[in-house]
Parts: C-alpha cells; structure tokens; sequence
C-alpha cells in the first residue's frame, strides 16, 4: 500500500486498502497510510474519517499524531502542529522511544525553520542534544542554521561510511548546505550529484537542488527541480517541502522574468495556506512577493 502511494497510484493503494478491510484485517499502520493518501489527494473528508476511526486495542497513537503535525505545518497551521507534536512527543516519552522523540523534535525544527522562524528551530533543536542519539537528519539543519562546525563533523565522522543512505544522500546534503551558507551555490549543485539515483527517497534533495539553481541563476534548471516535486505527491504528502515547491518554482519564474507564471503558483500556495496562522513569518513573505509580481507587467 505504501509502496503504491509513494508511486502515485493511489487507486491500487485504495484496492489494497478494501482488500485488507475485507479481510477484516486492522492495524494502525494501514490507517496512517489511508490518512498520508487523503492528504495528498487533498480530500479533507477522508483524512478526518481516519482521524476519527477507532483505534486497534492497543496499537500507539503517536505515529498519526507525528503525520497530523506535519500536515498542519505544511498548511501554515503552526500551532496547531505545535499541539500535535507535544502531543506525540509525549507519547514516545512514556514508551521509552528516544530515537522516535528526536526525529520528532527534529522534524519540528525543520518546519520552524522553513516557515521563517529560526530561533524557534534553534530552542526545538536544543532539546535534541539532550537524547541518547541525534539523526543524520538534524545535520543539515544544524547547518543551516549557522552551525557549519555540525556539518564539518559529520563529513569528518562519515566520510568512508559505506551506509547507502549516509553516502548518497546524507553527505551530499551536508555538502550542499554548507556551500549555500559560504555563497558557492555551483558547488552546492555538484556536491548533490551522487544523490540522483536516491533523490526522490524525499523531497530533500530536488528542494535543495532548486534553491542552488536560484541562487546560481539558472531558473530553469530550478524550475525543473521544484516542478519533479509536484510531480510526486504521493512522496510524502504531509512534507512542507510540498507545498513549498509552488513558491520555489514562483521564484523560478520570477528570475525567468514569467510573471504571469510566479503570479500563479504564488496564487497557488496561498489557497493551499487559506487557514494558515495569519502570524507566520514566511507566509508575510509570500504575501508580499505576491503583491508586488501583481504590480509589475509581464515582461
């Protein structure tokens, strides 16, 4: 069932869905996969239905909580997400999960920080270092954050790490970040080749591919990047990189001088951020790029 969502043939996910209900067979895990397949068909129906579905005796909750978080941060809800991922963590604490708590907290301040809050990401970040062990994923955060010494490390540390995952896609990652932060967005682009053959595990490293094209002003190399995002719903549909693909390939179009075009996913992301807190900074953000691409001629 996952394995056709993330393909984006949700119809053969559904027939596996009904298959196992026939069955009678129940487990949490199918229902958070039924919930990650209404978020990225945007059908608000069916992903309240399995919110509100009871639960299997005994089967833990927070793993659909952490899902439900992640949505409402990729729809500008923050609170909302904050709420959900006290919640979750506070489920993982009382099961003894440390792991899962930090690749919650971590998950958190990765939305803190794209939704133009860093000195939140910083506070979320600082509770992980206090856990038996930190993820690879909070090393790219880390660094763009500021903390180039994190980044530094963890290619010193895992430089001959024959892990697939650590190889080509954690360390080209790392890389990148840390040549975005010293402004050599061309060696940001060539430190994500080894990533190619993985890049779609998430939408990391196409997001983190596009803004190098950006910032080496190539937009259409970007927009191709942003677009093979919106192109894969199914990846992982309650990512904030999602929706933020609209507003890199806006930007995309704005450097190309396609205003009509940036006017469009502008307009595209602010209805898919029609409930988003009215405080977020990014969404400020976007409000006024928009403003002004509306301003100005199509060139």
């Amino acid at each position: 069932m996952l394995a056709y969502i993330k393909a984006g043939r949700f119809a053969d996910a559904k027939a596996i869905l009904a298959r196992a209900e026939a069955d009678r067979s129940d487990s949490e895990t199918m229902h958070r996969y039924a919930y990650l397949m209404a978020v990225a068909e945007h059908d608000e129906a069916a992903a309240a239905a399995e919110i509100q579905r009871p639960k299997p005796l005994g089967a833990a909750t927070y793993g659909l909580n952490f899902m439900r978080a992640c949505a409402a941060a990729a729809a500008g809800r923050f609170q909302e997400a904050h709420a959900l991922f006290l919640e979750a963590g506070n489920e993982v604490r009382v099961e003894e999960l440390p792991e899962e708590l930090a690749n919650f907290l971590t998950a958190e301040g990765q939305m803190e920080y794209r939704a133009g809050r860093p000195a939140d990401a910083r506070k979320t970040l600082a509770q992980v270092r206090g856990l038996q062990a930190e993820p690879a994923e909070s090393v790219p955060l880390r660094t763009a954050l500021g903390d180039t010494t994190a980044g530094e490390k963890f290619i010193a540390a895992h430089e001959n790490d024959p892990d697939t995952l650590i190889h080509f896609v954690d360390l080209p990652r790392v890389r990148a970040t840390l040549a975005l932060q010293r402004g050599q967005p061309a060696d940001a682009i060539e430190a994500l080749e080894p990533a190619r053959p993985y890049e779609l595990r998430d939408y990391e490293v196409p997001s983190l591919r596009g803004e190098a094209y950006l910032r080496a002003g190539h937009p259409d190399l970007a927009a191709q990047e942003y677009r093979k995002i919106l192109m894969n719903p199914g990846i992982d549909p309650v990512s904030m990189l999602y929706p933020l693909a609209h507003l890199g390939l806006a930007r995309a179009e704005m450097q190309a001088g396609d205003r009509a075009g940036a006017a469009a996913e502008y307009k595209t992301l602010l209805a898919l951020w029609k409930d988003a807190d009215p405080d977020l900074p990014l969404l400020r953000q976007v409000r006024s790029e928009y403003a002004k691409v509306k301003l100005e001629p199509n060139r």
